[in-house]
């Protein structure tokens, strides 16, 4: 029997195909997670930015390839934060690692590029939220691999490496749990477009405090919808709760900025707590501010404001 378990596990760790992901950063200072994958037969390999908040694949001007497929030659324009991009719809057959996605649809770039994508370092963009996001109803590549079998389960999953020697990963078709500890909280979503789910509540534990029990909510205190994504490096949502955190991380600010904090006051700083579906995820300080060019006495906090979010949603970046 103990065999019997082993070889069930090694099977299906074998089905669980690994990518290595680079951190890039893009033209809007932004950290962004590359992969390689190749396109067309034979196969020219092009770098694209894993991004959570969409789910359109595109990719630059073609070469020759025996697969591709022209569409109906209609002219797409897709919007990102970074820029926008005109394209046209094409098929032909999409690669990642072992896993083949044949008669793919996606956005072919005609060079109308417009932004910071103009000069981008990357070859193009692979979506991985809802198909309900794609232009066209178009099958996005994660949904055509579990359509048709090509992955054992319908589920993609990040390794973020904080580690400078240790690669971050890009997983298809389950977890390994070689890269966690514990037990994996499974969090319902909400909305299936982008990756939102319910945050119960927002705290910080006063350092001299040290009990849970005392836990300070400064946001979300009757539930909130939050909004994961992969690319963003901030926490961003209305301002009311956005400035309601800042001021219970930093009632003192620097130069009048409440973003800004002295460096030497960080080492006092609470954590956070956020919780979600009942159990709280701690964040250390570190994860919430950074050093601040040009300010060698200031750190800045990792929330960011606008009146355009709608009530009661955080984005949670920094997946």
């Amino acid at each position: 029997m103990k065999w019997l378990v082993l070889l069930r596990l090694v099977a299906l760790s074998e089905c669980i195909v690994i990518i290595p992901m680079m951190k890039m950063k893009t033209l809007q200072e932004v950290m962004a997670y590359v992969i390689n994958i190749t396109i067309g037969t034979p196969p020219q390999e092009f770098r694209v930015i894993i991004d959570t908040s969409s789910s359109d694949l595109w990719r630059y001007n073609p070469k020759a390839s025996s697969s591709f497929q022209s569409g109906d030659g209609k002219h797409i324009n897709l919007r990102y934060g970074c820029g926008r991009i005109t394209g046209v719809l094409a098929t032909d057959t999409v690669r990642i690692r072992q896993l083949i996605a044949k008669s793919q649809t996606f956005v072919l770039s005609v060079n109308h590029l417009n932004g910071a994508l103009e000069h981008a370092s990357y070859d193009g963009i692979m979506g991985l939220a809802y198909p309900s996001l794609t232009i066209h109803r178009t099958t996005p590549i994660f949904d055509n691999l579990n359509k048709n079998g090509i992955i054992s389960e319908p589920v993609f999953a990040f390794f973020i490496s904080s580690c400078p020697q240790k690669s971050s990963l890009l997983m298809l078709g389950g977890v390994d749990h070689a890269y966690h500890k514990g037990a994996l909280t499974w969090v319902p979503v909400t909305q299936a477009c982008l990756w939102q789910i319910t945050v119960d509540r927002a705290c910080f534990v006063p350092l001299s405090l040290r009990i849970s029990v005392n836990k300070k909510v400064i946001a979300c205190s009757s539930r909130c919808q939050a909004i994961l994504d992969l690319v963003r490096q901030f926490l961003f949502g209305p301002t009311d709760i956005v400035r309601s955190i800042q001021r219970s991380i930093n009632p003192s600010p620097l130069q009048n900025e409440q973003r800004l904090i002295l460096c030497n006051s960080t080492m006092i700083l609470p954590p956070s707590i956020f919780t979600m579906n009942g159990v709280d995820f701690p964040m250390s300080r570190k994860y919430y501010i950074q050093k601040v060019k040009g300010q060698p006495r200031g750190i800045n906090s990792d929330l960011q404001s606008n009146n355009l979010t709608p009530p009661s949603t955080l984005i949670v970046y920094k997946l």
